[in-house]
C-alpha cells in the first residue's frame, strides 16, 4: 500500500480525516498497512481515524466498529511496554461504556511489533490475530461515531461517585495530568504555596483529590473543604478515613501539624492569614471569579471545561458577558421560559422539580446556599432570574456580587440541562432568548 492509498484511506466515509495529520504519522500508518498485508483491499476501509471523544479530548488513532465489536489499533513510532499499557488501559476503560466486545492494539512502527491487551496484560502478537478479528467484522458501523459516547460517563466526581474515584476509575486529562506533575514536584522540593484556579468545570476538585489521594498515606495532609459536607465527603471521611475538615472545623483544629494542607473552594476563605503563617506546604484551588488573598509563588489556571455539556457552559459564559456571544454557537440542553405570575412560575417550578430537576432555595440565607451547593452536581437545573438583575456595558449585573455568584452557583450546578425561569425582567429574557435562537429578537411588554 502506498501513501496515496493511505490518503485514501483517510478519506473513506466512514472515517474523519485529521487535517493536520504530520508526515510522519502517514509514515507510521503506512508501516501499519505494510505489516498487515491484507489481501482484501475492504479490510483497509471502515475505520475512524484518530476520534476524539467530545468535551474530554480523549483521541484514538483508530476505532473500526460493527454491531458487536470495537477494534481500536494504537499506532506509535516508539514506546515502552509500560507506556502502551497505561494508554491501552485508560481505552479499553473509555470504550467499555459502549456496551460492546473491545478489542486492544498497539502497532509501533520503529520494531515493527503488534501488541494486544489480554487480561490486563500487554503481549505480542501477529498481524493474523488482527487480520482475522477485523474480517470477523460485519455491516460496519457508519452512523456518527458520536452518537456512542457519552462525555458524562467519565466525568467521575470525589463527591459524587467517592468509590469509583476511590478505585481509580477515572482519568486526568492532560493538563491536568501536567499540573499534577508540577504540584508533586513542588512538593517534594520544599514549601511551596500553589494557587490552583479555573471556572467552574474545569476539574479543580478532582485534580486536588486526586493529589490527595497519591499523598494521603505518605504525608501528614489535610483537605480543607470550604462548604457544609455532603454524602461522597462523609462517606471519605467516616468509612476510609480521608483528613477532611470544613472550614468551620478548622477554626478550633491544631493546624501545625500538617505537612500539606489542600484547601478547595478557597475564595470561600475570608483571612487567609491563620493559613499562610504555618510552616505547611498550601495548595488553593479557586473559582476564577472570585480570587482569593494570599500570596502564591505558583499560578496555574486549568483552562478546559470537562464537566459541563458545552452547550451549557457556553451560553451561561454569553448570558453573562454578551461579548462572549459567538454567531455560530448552539446552545444544547438549554431551555428558557418566562412568566409574568409569580404563581404560575413556583407552580412550574415544582412540576420540574417532581421530574427530578434541582431548583435552588432563594429563601436561604447566602452562605447556607454556597455552603448547601459548593462541589455539587446536577444532571437538570433550574434557575430563576427576577427583575434584581440588568445589563451594564454587556455585562450581567445583579444588585450585588452575592447575587451574582449566587445565580453563577446554580447555573454551573447543571451537567447535562439547564432550564433557566425569567420571572417579569424582558431585557433579561430577549438577551437569553436571542442566545438560544441565535439571533436578536424583539419582546414587548
Amino acid at each position: 500500500m502506498s501513501e496515496a492509498d493511505i490518503a485514501d484511506v483517510l478519506r473513506h466515509e466512514t472515517g474523519t480525516t485529521r487535517p493536520n495529520t504530520r508526515r510522519e504519522e502517514e509514515a507510521d500508518l503506512l508501516s501499519l498497512c505494510q505489516f498487515l498485508d491484507f489481501d482484501d483491499y475492504g479490510l483497509y476501509e471502515g475505520y475512524f481515524y484518530g476520534y476524539v471523544i467530545p468535551h474530554i479530548s480523549k483521541e484514538f488513532d483508530l476505532l473500526r466498529i460493527d454491531a458487536a465489536s470495537m477494534i481500536d489499533i494504537e499506532i506509535k513510532s516508539t514506546a515502552t511496554k509500560a507506556q502502551i499499557k497505561k494508554q491501552m488501559t485508560q481505552n479499553d476503560y473509555y470504550l467499555s461504556f459502549t456496551r460492546k466486545q473491545i478489542h486492544l492494539f498497539t502497532y509501533v512502527s520503529q520494531t515493527k511489533t503488534l501488541y494486544r491487551l489480554v487480561d490486563g496484560q500487554v503481549k505480542k502478537t501477529d498481524a493474523d490475530t488482527l487480520t482475522r478479528l477485523i474480517k470477523g467484522q460485519t455491516n460496519l458501523y457508519d452512523g456518527p461515531i458520536d452518537a456512542l459516547f457519552d462525555p458524562m460517563n467519565y466525568l467521575i466526581s470525589p463527591f459524587r461517585e467517592p468509590e469509583e474515584f476511590l478505585k481509580g476509575r477515572y482519568f486526568l486529562t492532560h493538563q491536568q495530568e501536567q499540573f499534577k506533575k508540577d504540584i508533586l514536584e513542588r512538593l517534594e522540593t520544599g514549601v511551596p504555596r500553589i494557587a490552583l484556579c479555573g471556572q467552574a468545570g474545569t476539574g479543580k476538585t478532582l485534580l486536588v483529590y486526586d493529589i490527595a489521594r497519591f499523598l494521603k498515606d505518605t504525608t501528614r495532609l489535610l483537605i480543607v473543604h470550604c462548604g457544609m459536607m455532603n454524602k461522597g465527603l462523609n462517606t471519605l471521611r467516616k468509612t476510609y478515613h480521608w483528613p477532611i475538615m470544613t472550614l468551620a472545623e478548622t477554626q478550633n483544629a491544631d493546624l501545625t501539624k500538617y505537612d500539606v494542607i489542600i484547601i478547595d473552594e478557597a475564595q470561600r476563605v475570608h483571612d487567609m492569614s491563620r493559613f499562610s503563617a504555618l510552616n505547611a506546604a498550601l495548595v488553593y484551588a479557586y473559582d476564577s471569579r472570585r480570587a482569593p488573598v494570599f500570596d502564591a509563588d505558583t499560578e496555574l489556571t486549568l483552562s478546559r471545561r470537562i464537566r459541563f455539556a458545552p452547550g451549557i457552559f457556553g451560553f451561561i459564559d454569553a448570558l453573562f458577558d454578551v461579548r462572549r456571544r459567538s454567531p455560530k454557537a448552539t446552545y444544547d440542553g438549554v431551555s428558557l421560559v418566562r412568566f409574568e405570575d409569580e404563581t404560575e412560575a413556583a407552580a412550574y417550578i415544582d412540576y420540574l422539580r417532581g421530574q427530578g430537576w434541582m431548583a435552588m432555595k432563594y429563601e436561604e440565607a447566602a452562605d447556607e446556599v454556597f455552603d448547601r451547593m459548593n462541589g455539587r452536581e446536577y444532571d437538570r437545573t433550574i434557575v430563576v432570574i427576577g427583575d434584581d438583575f440588568h445589563y451594564e456595558k454587556g455585562r450581567l449585573t445583579g444588585l450585588s456580587e452575592v447575587e451574582e455568584d449566587l445565580l453563577y452557583l446554580a447555573m454551573t450546578r447543571a451537567r447535562t440541562e439547564l432550564c433557566v425561569v425569567v420571572l417579569h425582567n424582558t431585557d433579561v429574557y430577549r438577551t437569553a432568548l436571542s442566545l438560544v435562537l441565535g439571533k436578536d429578537v424583539e419582546i414587548h411588554g
